[in-house]
């Protein structure tokens, strides 16, 4: 079962597993009820929200190169992924978005399972697209820049 984009629930902000994120803390600014989305793989008990954003056009990094940092919730395990938006494409084949990971915070007890990390976060990131909207692309690429790794 791939992933699927979903409205978090108000509970999962206010005392659940978003509720330690400043971005979704009160004043935080990135939870509205009805319009905040992660990507859920139920079959996998693997979910996957924004947590920050630094660079781009926010705030006073502006005209840097974006990082978007994400949690992974993946059964009992918090993964933290680190990933560049890149230039969308524009194939004939349709359109493209493109990704560049470049941090995982993967605990002692993943570090093993590496190989079954990345696929689950290239699948998440197929659902995210750019805003949630992976549907809209014809291919969703994620590109893993860790040191170590051969992708």
């Amino acid at each position: 079962m791939p992933f699927t984009v979903e409205l978090i629930p108000e509970d999962v902000v206010t005392n659940g597993v978003l509720s330690r994120y400043s971005r979704y803390s009160e004043g935080g600014g990135w939870y509205y009820p009805g319009f905040s989305k992660w990507v859920v793989n139920h079959e996998r008990n693997a979910r996957m929200a924004i947590v920050s954003r630094i660079g781009g056009a926010s705030g006073p990094y502006d005209g840097t190169t974006e990082t978007d940092g994400f949690a992974l919730f993946w059964g009992d395990h918090v993964i933290g992924v680190y990933a560049d938006p890149l230039e969308e494409a524009f194939p004939p084949s349709g359109p493209e978005m493109n990704w560049r990971v470049h941090r995982l915070q993967l605990s002692d007890a993943l570090q093993a399972r590496q190989g079954e990390v990345i696929d689950l976060v290239r699948e998440a990131f197929r659902a995210i697209g750019r805003f949630s909207n992976g549907d809209q692309y014809a291919a969703v690429n994620v590109q893993f820049d860790l040191p170590g790794l051969k992708d």
